[in-house]
C-alpha cells in the first residue's frame, strides 16, 4: 500500500525497514520522519509515485545508519544516493557494482559526514581505494568475503586509513595476503580481523603458511594483531592464526 495512506505519526519513527517504494516516495518519507536514525532499504523502484511531489535533494539531520543492500539497478542506487544529504551518517552499507565509487565518493563529501563503519558488499578493493580520501574517519570495514584486485607495491606504506582498528569478513574465500597488505597501507598498532561463521566443513577460510608467517613478523614488530573467528552453532571465538599454524603443521 502506498505510505501517505498508512495513519500514524511518522515523526515518532526511530527504526524502519522497507521496499517496494518510489524513490521519491522514499524521499518524502525522511521528510515525515525527521528523527529517524535508522533505515534499511530492500527494494526500491525506479520512477515516481505521480501523487507524491518530487524532492531532491533531501537533507536528513538524524540518520546515522543506512542500509541500501538490496537494489538491482544501477541508475536506481545512484538516483538514490545523488538525492540524500546525511551529515549524521556513520554507517553505510552499500554495493558499489550497483553504485559506482565515485558516485559514493560524492555522496559522502557533499554529507561531509564522518563514517565510522562501511560495508562494501561487492567486495573490489580498487573501489575501496577510490572512496579512501572519504573514509579517513573510518574504524570498522565489513565485507563479504574476498576482495577483488589487491595492493601495488607503491601503495604500500602509504597511510589509506589511518584509524581502521576492526575488519569483520562474512563468509566466502578470504584472500589473507590481500589482508596483510592491507594492514601495510594502513599501518595501526591495534587491528582485529574476525571471520563470522565460516563453514567449518571447508578449510578455504583458514590463513595459508605464507601470510601467517607475514601476520607473526608483525605482531614480532610491536602490531597488536587479533585474528579469530566464529563457525556456525558456536557461542565462542577461536583464534584463527594459531588454529591454521596447528592446522597446517599436521
Amino acid at each position: 500500500m502506498p505510505l501517505r495512506s498508512i495513519d500514524i505519526d511518522w515523526s515518532n519513527l526511530i527504526t524502519i525497514e522497507i521496499g517496494e517504494l518510489y524513490i521519491n516516495e522514499f524521499l518524502v518519507l525522511l521528510q515525515w520522519a525527521p528523527r529517524l536514525n535508522r533505515c534499511k532499504l530492500t527494494s526500491l523502484q525506479d520512477g515516481q509515485d505521480e501523487q507524491l511531489p518530487s524532492s531532491t535533494p533531501t537533507h536528513h539531520n538524524t540518520l546515522q545508519k543506512l542500509d541500501i543492500q538490496a537494489l538491482d539497478e544501477r541508475q536506481t542506487a545512484e538516483q538514490l544516493l545523488g538525492s540524500l544529504i546525511l551529515p549524521s551518517l556513520v554507517s553505510l552499507i552499500c554495493d558499489s557494482d550497483y553504485n559506482s565509487s565515485k558516485n559514493i565518493a560524492a555522496f559522502v563529501d557533499r554529507s561531509a559526514c564522518r563514517l565510522i563503519t562501511f560495508y562494501d558488499l561487492s567486495g573490489d578493493f580498487r573501489d575501496l581505494l577510490a572512496l579512501a580520501p572519504g573514509l579517513h574517519t573510518l574504524e570498522q570495514l565489513e565485507y563479504p568475503g574476498n576482495f577483488g584486485g589487491g595492493v601495488y607495491d607503491d601503495e604500500l606504506g602509504r597511510n589509506i586509513f589511518p584509524n581502521l582498528r576492526e575488519i569483520l569478513i562474512h563468509g566466502g574465500h578470504i584472500s589473507w595476503r590481500f589482508l596483510a597488505d592491507l594492514i601495510m597501507t594502513c599501518p595501526p598498532k591495534a587491528l582485529s580481523i574476525h571471520v563470522e561463521h565460516p563453514d567449518p566443513g571447508d578449510d578455504d577460510f583458514l590463513i595459508d603458511e605464507e601470510s601467517a608467517r607475514r601476520f607473526q613478523d608483525l605482531i614480532a614488530n610491536g602490531y597488536n594483531i587479533n585474528i579469530t573467528c566464529r563457525l556456525w552453532r558456536e557461542n565462542k571465538d577461536r583464534d584463527l592464526l594459531a588454529w591454521s599454524l596447528a592446522s597446517r603443521m599436521q
